[in-house]
């Protein structure tokens, strides 16, 4: 389908154990073939590939993705997007193919690949804070104009990569209506060592874009309320939650008192599930830690796991009704252990790096004030 656009076709091969197999299959396309001495990583790989490129987009598409039966003439609405000056990049929605197996039921529902079927602008701290590079339409000069891909980094390129061109003035979207397929992991600890890697990008990405990358965003008022009752003072909690919104309306001037109150219930509410995640998905390592000596700590924990697995199986069976009670169970099971993995490889990163900025929560300036 490339060569009827007129398009040319590189593969770059990073250090593959089989390098004339791959020669092979790429020169019987007319692909120009590029064999990397040493593996460097997607990072390293794409931007060789990049360099061999003369015209104005490129699509990097990594070797284990399939675009969707059926898609035609795929690329027709990206460039379409593309095709406005001020975007610099545009992706397709990816999925995992869904099978017999429970992890290939579970990637089919909550792959961090996938961002949904909604269209959006790409920036961060929105819906759509990133964008995987998996699959990734881009316009060459602006690529070029912030560096590429960054080598130094094996996972979470992709995401420094359009933060860059995000903060560089630049659009990103993300275009759902074309999908790519890509598998997910042949096994459970191929795919708990993927969930940690991905953990380790986070105090980076954290270090290169101060302020991005933090477990939690929300009010301190939310914050304060809900940690005073995850203590033990549950009076003291409910009672600061509980002002922050009766208090919210005076802000809210052109909003009806009503509505602006169930804002206010609903971001405390949010909020509190955020702090409950983070429990689990960054700080669990620290709880363990604590719950040593602190039964406190041991509930908190506790509580925070029974909270995700919830917010799993409801968001399992919001997009599948069709889930029975075991496989629910499952479904948030593998979702705990998912969020578990990403925490341990965000505390290596952290260690790596010597810097614990990733762990910290953050609170927009904007929710200081009642």
């Amino acid at each position: 389908p490339f060569r009827c656009a007129g398009a040319g076709l590189v593969v770059v091969d990073d250090a593959s154990a089989d390098g004339a197999a791959h020669r092979g299959v790429a020169e019987e396309h007319g692909a120009t073939y590029l064999r990397r001495d040493r593996p460097g990583g997607p990072a390293a790989a794409r931007d060789d590939g990049i360099a061999a490129v003369t015209t104005p987009v490129v699509a990097v598409i990594d070797s284990d993705c399939e675009v969707s039966e059926g898609a035609g003439r795929w690329w027709d609405a990206p460039l379409r997007l593309l095709s406005d000056e001020r975007t610099a990049a545009v992706a397709p929605r990816i999925r995992t193919p869904i099978g017999p197996r429970l992890l290939q039921r579970y990637e089919a529902l909550r792959s961090p690949l996938d961002l949904g079927a909604d269209p959006a602008r790409v920036s961060p701290g929105t819906r759509v804070s990133y964008v995987p590079a998996a699959a990734l339409l881009l316009r060459t000069d602006r690529y070029r104009a912030v560096g590429g891909f960054d080598r130094d980094l094996r996972v979470g390129e992709d995401v420094d990569l359009i933060w860059q061109l995000v903060a560089s003035g630049h659009r990103v979207r993300f275009e759902p209506t074309v999908t790519f397929e890509h598998p997910a992991r042949p096994g459970v600890l191929g795919w708990i060592r993927q969930r940690f890697d991905y953990g380790t990008s986070a105090a980076p990405l954290e270090i290169r874009h101060p302020g991005q990358v933090a477990p939690v965003r929300c009010s301190p008022w939310s914050a304060a309320g809900w940690t005073a009752v995850a203590v033990g003072h549950p009076v003291i909690g409910l009672g600061i939650l509980g002002a922050s919104a009766a208090l919210l309306p005076r802000r809210l001037v052109d909003i009806p008192r009503g509505e602006a109150l169930r804002l206010a219930v609903s971001g405390h509410g949010s909020a509190g599930a955020q702090l409950a995640r983070a429990a689990v998905r960054v700080w669990w390592p620290a709880l363990v830690v604590m719950s040593t000596g602190s039964s406190r700590a041991r509930r908190i924990l506790a509580a925070s796991v029974a909270v995700t697995a919830a917010q799993v199986a409801v968001d399992a069976r919001r997009q599948d009704p069709s889930l029975g009670i075991g496989s629910l169970a499952a479904v948030a099971g593998m979702g705990v252990l998912d969020d578990m993995a990403y925490g341990l490889g965000v505390w290596s990163g952290c260690m790596r790096t010597r810097s614990a900025r990733a762990l910290l929560p953050r609170f927009p300036r904007s929710s200081h004030r009642f």
